[in-house]
């Protein structure tokens, strides 16, 4: 297995062959090194805001000097600048940074960044809302490519329980990761605070981008708001299934592999606490009963999901269903 050092000059290497790829560069066996020039010019490969902090970054073993953004289409000249050293970077080799900051240009275009012995950047864009109108489907495409489907949706349809002869309904959700099948509330940690939440922050940030998204009421938004609080619901329903009476939420679906074969997968017994995913999970089911449209429960089933508390209302999860009747009073329909 590589070290982590190796790791970060495949890292450098992969991200200076994708723009040199682009570019039509040529590169040496050393990550960022460009033949015929001495210099890559890395830039933002989803582009700029016309009044945003535009910057390219200039690989190589000397100065480059002054350097000049130019129109892709027209060749002309739209802003020129000096490049800054940033010094080097430890493991990355020998070669040295600089910083290119043309954030004085804001005409929209499609331009490319040039030094002075001729090695220019991939083409790229600057454009208004660029962001939002390149990205903003693809990151909510990536969590519906990552839902739990096929085989091994079909058997956490009745998965059982580790230690005991329960099954439980505990489909839907998303993966943990590429090559993980499992879904969890955290990244399996064994503390109590401090985690990394996955399925339930999801869940609710989901809700949140999409009640921002349609307070701003533009129509060209309409289709991934749809995307946005289809997904949100998806990960409100998982949620709900996990959720037990009376108690907090199953905090994680196990798959032993390889082979990943869906008969080994197992529900853990383990209910998370507050800082485990239970309290964000409340705040994503309490946000989901604000809909007029809901999955496969109804709004009423959401908030009553969250607002559960034990019997015996511990301090944890008294305060859960403190924070659900807070959320629910207090977050609305856009």
């Amino acid at each position: 297995m590589p070290n982590v050092f190796d790791r970060r000059r495949f890292l450098v290497g992969s991200a200076a062959v994708g723009v040199a790829a682009t570019g039509g560069l040529v590169l040496d066996s050393e990550a960022g090194a460009a033949q015929p020039g001495t210099a890559a010019v890395l830039v933002n490969n989803v582009g700029y805001e016309p009044h945003g902090v535009k910057r390219a970054v200039i690989a190589g073993r000397s100065a480059p000097g002054h350097f000049r953004v130019v129109d892709a289409l027209t060749g002309k000249t739209a802003y020129k600048g000096k490049a800054h050293d940033a010094g080097e970077v430890r493991d990355w080799g020998s070669r040295r940074y600089w910083i290119a900051d043309f954030s004085g240009l804001r005409d929209e275009g499609t331009y490319v960044v040039e030094v002075n012995d001729g090695t220019r950047s991939a083409p790229f864009l600057v454009e208004g809302r660029l962001l939002q109108r390149y990205t903003l489907s693809h990151v909510t495409h990536y969590f519906k490519g990552s839902r739990c489907s096929g085989q091994f949706d079909k058997f956490d349809h009745s998965l059982p329980v580790q230690g005991s002869t329960q099954h439980v309904d505990a489909h839907g959700g998303w993966y943990d990761a590429t090559g993980d099948f499992g879904k969890h509330f955290t990244q399996l940690s064994n503390l109590s605070y401090f985690n990394t939440l996955s399925i339930p922050l999801t869940a609710w940030v989901l809700f949140a981008s999409y009640r921002l998204l349609a307070a701003r009421e533009d129509p060209d938004l309409t289709q991934i708001e749809t995307w946005l609080l289809d997904e949100a619901i998806h990960g409100a329903d998982y949620l709900a299934r996990v959720h037990v009476a009376g108690g907090s939420f199953y905090g994680s679906v196990s798959q032993p592999g390889p082979p990943k074969d869906p008969i080994k997968r197992t529900l853990s017994p383990h209910q998370v606490n507050f800082r485990e995913g239970g309290g964000v999970a409340i705040a994503a089911l309490a946000a989901a009963s604000t809909y007029d449209v809901s999955g496969d429960y109804a709004s009423a089933d959401y908030l009553a999901a969250a607002k559960t508390r034990s019997p015996t209302c511990r301090p944890t999860t008294c305060r859960l269903s403190t924070m659900a009747r807070k959320t629910s009073s207090t977050t609305t329909t856009p």
